[in-house]
C-alpha cells in the first residue's frame, strides 16, 4: 500500500513539476486520477521552496520586491512555467469566434500578442500583491496559495460532468475522481491552510472550489470540453484568487511566533 501511495505521489510530482522521481514512482496512465489526491501536497512543496527563496533573498539584504521575484522565479523553474504557458495560450485563443479556432490557436506553440500581454499582467498582479503585503505575511501566502490552487483541480473534477476535448490530458481525470481523492486532497489543503485559521481556510476553499467549477463550465461552453491548457488556467487563476484573499488576512500562526 505504501509503495502504491508513493507511486501516486510520484505521478503527481512528475505531472506538476520538473523534479526527478525514482523509476518505480514514474507516471503511468492508470495512476493519474488517484494521484490527484496528492496535488495539494505537491503545491505545498512548491510553496515551501518559493517561501525559502523569498527568505533567502531577504537574508542576503535584498529588498522585498526582489525577494518576491526570487520566489516567483523559483516556482516557475520548479513547474517549468506549465501553468503560465497555459494561461498565455488561453489569452491567445480568447479572441477567436469558434471553439475549433480557439483550440487550434491554443495548441499553437507560438505566443501571440494577447498571450504576452495576459501573461505580463498575471505575473505583475501576483508580484504587486506579494510586494504590497507586510513582509511577515508573504512566506505564508507563498506556502498556502500553490497548495490551494492545485486542490482546485481536484475540486473541478469531483463528480464533474465536464468532458475532455479530443487528445487531451484531461481524459486522464475526467469522470475518474472519487470521494477518497477529494477527502484526502481537501484534508491536505485544509491542514496547510490552518496557518490562517479554520474559518478563513474554509471560506477560501469554498470560494476557490466554486470559482474553479464555474471556470470549467465556461471553458466547456467556449471550447466544447476541457483541455490541458484549461487545467493550467484554473491553477493560475486559483492561485491569484487565493493571493488576493490572503492579502487581507493576517496569518493566524503569527500569533505564536
Amino acid at each position: 500500500m505504501l509503495r502504491r501511495e508513493l507511486a501516486y505521489l510520484g505521478a503527481a510530482m512528475m505531472f506538476l513539476t520538473r523534479l526527478p522521481c525514482a523509476r518505480w514512482a514514474r507516471m503511468h496512465t492508470e495512476q493519474m486520477a488517484p494521484s490527484l489526491r496528492y496535488f495539494p501536497l505537491v503545491g505545498l512543496l512548491i510553496g515551501v521552496i518559493s517561501a525559502a527563496a523569498y527568505k533567502a533573498a531577504l537574508e542576503c539584504r535584498f529588498s522585498a520586491p526582489v525577494g518576491v521575484l526570487a520566489a516567483m522565479g523559483a516556482a516557475i523553474v520548479l513547474t517549468g512555467a506549465f501553468h503560465e504557458d497555459a494561461f498565455a495560450d488561453w489569452c491567445d485563443g480568447f479572441g477567436a469566434y469558434t471553439p475549433e479556432k480557439r483550440l487550434e490557436i491554443m495548441r499553437d506553440s507560438r505566443l501571440g500578442t494577447f498571450g504576452v500581454v495576459g501573461l505580463f499582467f498575471l505575473l505583475a498582479f501576483k508580484a504587486a500583491l506579494l510586494a504590497s503585503m507586510p513582509r511577515s505575511w508573504v512566506p505564508w501566502t507563498l506556502i498556502v496559495a500553490p497548495c490551494v490552487a492545485r486542490w482546485a483541480v481536484l475540486a473541478t473534477f469531483y463528480r464533474s460532468p465536464y468532458r475532455a476535448v479530443p487528445n487531451s490530458t484531461v481524459a486522464l481525470f475526467a469522470g475518474k475522481v472519487s470521494g477518497k481523492e477529494l477527502w484526502i486532497g481537501t484534508l491536505l489543503a485544509a491542514t496547510t491552510g490552518l496557518i490562517y485559521g479554520c474559518v478563513p481556510i474554509a471560506g477560501l476553499l469554498l470560494g476557490v472550489g466554486s470559482a474553479s467549477r464555474l471556470l470549467a463550465a465556461y471553458f466547456v461552453r467556449q471550447l466544447g470540453g476541457l483541455s490541458g491548457d484549461c487545467l493550467g488556467v484554473i491553477v493560475a487563476l486559483s492561485e491569484l484568487l487565493t493571493m488576493i484573499a490572503l492579502s487581507h488576512v493576517r496569518p493566524f500562526i503569527l500569533h505564536f511566533l
